[in-house]
């Protein structure tokens, strides 16, 4: 009823589901309607309210991967230190979720070609998120790593443009045209 009565209306939507969790908190269905509130106030571009229910719902199914990898991308944007470690812990958690996925859990419609190639395409920006994020907290060491483990996996533009920056902050010229370069190239 809370969503049929809101109709297409986001404000209205996240009033009625935020009144009917305070009615039934302990409701089986928390999760779920915590990634609709998600949606809704990211469609209302209150990325702190989003944020905050996405925490939530992660809380309840922290295996939620969709859900937590939306919560990095709004943990980045804060920026601030706390924001940005919660968001490297997320990023780790997903790491350690797609090197571990199986295989025979892909989808039937999903060659297993197709499957690991969009495998390998999520870990490499994974990878790249977690390495950005780490040079932000001046975790250069860590930042590099993941970087290069981005690029050697899937050469991409991105993580040869940080890889330059970073070589640049360092004062390494060669390194920082050479990464500069390859970014142009890709």
């Amino acid at each position: 009823m809370a969503v049929q009565q809101a109709g297409n209306d986001s404000a209205a939507l996240v009033r009625n589901l935020e009144g009917y969790l305070a009615r039934y908190p302990d409701s089986p269905r928390r999760a779920a309607i915590y990634r609709v509130l998600v949606e809704s106030e990211m469609r209302l571009e209150n990325q702190k309210a989003a944020l905050d229910y996405a925490e939530k719902a992660i809380a309840i199914e922290p295996n939620d991967g969709q859900t937590m990898f939306l919560a990095i991308s709004l943990l980045e944007k804060n920026g601030d230190d706390a924001s940005l470690t919660r968001a490297v812990d997320y990023d780790t958690r997903l790491i350690d979720r797609v090197s571990k996925a199986n295989p025979e859990a892909r989808s039937s419609s999903m060659s297993l070609e197709q499957w690991q190639e969009a495998r390998t395409k999520f870990s490499m920006n994974l990878y790249l998120i977690r390495g950005r994020i780490q040079h932000r907290l001046h975790k250069d060491d860590e930042a590099q790593k993941d970087l290069t483990v981005s690029f050697n996996m899937m050469p991409n533009a991105n993580a040869a443009l940080n890889l330059g920056e970073m070589a640049e902050e360092r004062k390494q010229a060669d390194e920082a045209i050479r990464q500069y370069a390859a970014a142009f190239l890709l």
